[in-house]
């Protein structure tokens, strides 16, 4: 009996292509429970958001509602980013702070499930589905870069990571869909490379397109990408520069209609979203008032600023303490209101942050030394900012070396790597900033454990051959 079950499942493992014939009966069995584990965590997901569980909604609900009540893609005056607050008003300013996808998403949703608890639901059982399913592509994209054992240990791992549940139930935001996206991504960046064509390359145009448009750090595979495929193969032909440019050229296809609804309300190219500048603020001459002696703050006409002993501390407790950084953010908006140039109160949205980055600019021209030591550290505290996360980081770097001649494997390096790039310039102030790479970072995470273990397995056979000798 046990052996017609172990064969009946063994069979449709084969059949969804999980498995092969010729791997080992306790692979098959690992998938299995692997798959028995993500059945129990929709159980134990769909229980918790079935009970009503709180759900912080962000500035993305507020799109979403915005749309709803047909203001279009714009937030209510008092909600504004870099317009101040007030405590009610029926303006409403057209924006770009947040990539189009997910508000449009939740607007589509809010219209459909009018009823609050239905709404919440629904969204958060989107977000669990998501979630589901990066752990699925992990498990391929894993075992089609390394081996099954590397991904059966990171696409179990990802979704009982510290945070990431929390993560999927509980916030309203693109983060899930973005690590679901981004594993799916580096899928087909990988597919494309193996058999280059004109078709292959507008499926990954494509995804990356609309990767983009839900979450704006993805913009940089594109030419990455583009540039994977065209040294994917020596000497480059013409496929290479055929497949490269479609990719680019479709992806940008995709993202152009919402770059042209930007331009046309802001006057400005602004590919997808805008808003870097004001978190940079924060990130920098605002960040750096908290321990240095100089007034970076404008602390010399708009009063004394909160310290800490140095910028790592002053990272961790901005990170941490909701009251202090709410006190950074409304200090660097009334700074930039006091160092305003004339007319600033007619800029609109984008204009307005150009000015922010405009300022952080100077910052880091006139402060390298203090800008360097805040780069440093804010890579530090993406990568080890608990020690869960920290210990997985300290696994990928490894990796990340380890691996590197590996052809496909250095395709998620270089791509993971090119995530942290903007981390030089801001803080990580919350984990869903971080979450959307940790897929991959896990694949590659995953791999050295499994390399230690297949090391000593060899040394093992191999001292036991020469005893029997």
């Amino acid at each position: 009996m046990l052996g017609k079950i172990h064969n009946y499942v063994a069979a449709i493992l084969i059949r969804l292509k999980f498995v092969s014939k010729e791997d080992s009966p306790l692979l098959k069995i690992s998938v299995f429970l692997w798959l028995i584990l993500l059945i129990i965590i929709l159980a134990s997901g769909l229980i918790n958001i079935s009970s009503g569980s709180k759900a912080f909604k962000y500035e993305y609900f507020a799109l979403a509602d915005s749309i709803v009540k047909g203001h279009g893609f714009s937030f209510n005056e008092c909600e504004s980013w870099g317009f101040g607050g007030c405590r009610d008003s029926d303006k409403y300013i057209p924006t770009a702070h947040e990539e189009p996808v997910y508000p449009y998403f939740m607007a589509f949703l809010l219209k459909t499930f009018v009823i609050e608890n239905e709404f919440n639901f629904t969204v958060q059982f989107f977000n669990l589905i998501a979630l589901l399913l990066t752990s699925v592509v992990v498990y391929y994209l894993a075992r089609k870069v390394f081996n099954a054992p590397t991904g059966i240990i990171a696409a179990s791992l990802l979704p009982l990571w510290p945070g990431v549940r929390y993560l999927s139930e509980h916030d309203f935001n693109p983060a899930i869909f973005a690590g679901l996206l981004i594993s799916i991504s580096c899928y087909l960046v990988i597919w494309c490379s193996e058999n280059m064509s004109l078709r292959r390359g507008i499926v990954l145009g494509g995804v990356l397109g609309f990767s983009s448009l839900t979450y704006a750090p993805i913009i940089p595979f594109i030419p990455l990408s583009a540039l994977f495929i065209l040294v994917s193969r020596t000497p480059i032909r013409t496929i290479n520069w055929k497949t490269a440019l479609i990719i680019v050229v479709t992806a940008l296809v995709v993202i152009s209609p919402w770059s042209i609804r930007n331009f046309i309300v802001f006057g400005h190219l602004v590919p997808v979203k805008s808003g870097f500048g004001i978190i940079a603020h924060v990130s920098n001459p605002i960040l750096a008032a908290t321990f240095t002696s100089g007034s970076h703050a404008c602390t010399d006409t708009l009063g004394p600023f909160w310290k800490a002993r140095n910028a790592k501390e002053a990272i961790e407790i901005g990170r941490t303490d909701s009251r202090k950084k709410a006190f950074m953010l409304k200090r660097s908006f009334d700074c930039i209101q006091q160092q305003a140039p004339e007319g600033y109160e007619q800029y609109n949205y984008v204009e307005r942050d150009k000015f922010y980055l405009r300022k952080t600019r100077e910052f880091i021209l006139s402060e390298p030394k203090t800008f360097a030591i805040m780069a440093y550290d804010r890579i530090i505290s993406f990568l080890f900012f608990t020690w869960a996360k920290g210990t997985v980081s300290f696994l990928f770097l490894i990796s990340a070396v380890v691996s590197f001649r590996n052809p496909k494997a250095r395709i998620l390096t270089v791509l993971s790597l090119s995530y942290l790039i903007p981390y030089l310039f801001i803080v990580m102030w919350f984990y869903r900033y971080r979450y959307p790479i940790e897929p991959v970072i896990h694949i590659l995470a995953a791999y050295v454990p499994v390399l230690f273990i297949s090391k000593l397995y060899m040394l093992y056979r191999s001292s036991s051959g020469k005893r029997k000798r």
